[in-house]
C-alpha cells in the first residue's frame, strides 16, 4: 500500500482533531430559541461531566430563565455559570478569548443585538443615521472579521440565537 499521502504531512486523522460544538438558532420572537439553546447547552455540559464553566452574553434580559433552569442541575451563577448583560461586539471578542482559555461553553442570546450595536457605532462614527448601499462593503467585512470568523474558528463550544425579522425598505426616485 502506498503511504505517499500519509507521509506528506498535509493530512490529519479526523478522529484526532478536537472540534468544538457550534450551534446557532434563528427565529421570530417567542419561537423558543433561548429555551432550545439552554436545553442543548445543559445537555452538552452534563454529557461532558459537569466540569466546564458556562458563560452567557445576555442581550435579551433572559438570564433569570437560564439561572433557574441551570441551577436545578448544578450550574450556579457566580460559581460555574457567569452572565454579562453586554450588547457589545468588542466584549464578544474578550469573552470568547476567556472561554477559549478556560475551555468554557459560550452562549449569546441574541447575536442580533451585537450586529445592531456594531452598525450603530459605524453610523455614529460616520455621522449618519442610516446605511446606504455602499456601507455594506464596509459593514459586512467588519462583521466577518469581528464575529463570523472568530465564531467559526473558536476553540470552545459556542451557541447563539439570532432574531428573525421582516425588513422592508423604502425606495424613492
Amino acid at each position: 500500500m502506498d503511504n505517499t499521502f500519509s507521509k506528506s504531512g498535509l493530512f490529519v486523522r479526523t478522529a484526532d482533531v478536537k472540534r468544538p460544538f457550534k450551534m446557532s438558532l434563528e427565529g421570530f420572537a417567542g419561537a423558543g430559541k433561548s429555551f432550545t439553546m439552554a436545553q442543548v447547552v445543559l445537555g452538552v455540559w452534563l454529557a461532558e461531566g459537569k466540569k466546564k464553566k458556562v458563560v452567557l452574553q445576555d442581550t435579551e434580559d433572559a438570564a433569570k430563565f437560564f439561572v433557574t433552569l441551570f441551577g436545578k442541575h448544578g450550574l450556579l451563577e457566580g460559581e460555574n455559570f457567569f452572565v454579562t448583560p453586554s450588547r457589545s461586539l468588542g466584549d464578544f471578542g474578550k469573552i470568547l478569548k476567556l472561554c477559549e482559555d478556560e475551555d468554557a461553553i459560550y452562549c449569546i442570546d441574541t447575536v442580533t443585538h451585537l450586529h445592531e450595536n456594531m452598525v450603530q457605532e459605524y453610523l455614529t462614527r460616520n455621522n449618519r443615521t442610516k446605511l446606504v448601499l455602499q456601507d455594506y462593503m464596509v459593514v459586512k467585512p467588519m462583521w466577518k472579521d469581528l464575529f463570523s470568523t472568530p465564531y467559526v474558528r473558536a476553540r470552545c463550544h459556542i451557541f447563539f440565537t439570532g432574531r428573525a425579522a421582516w425588513e422592508y425598505g423604502m425606495e424613492e426616485n
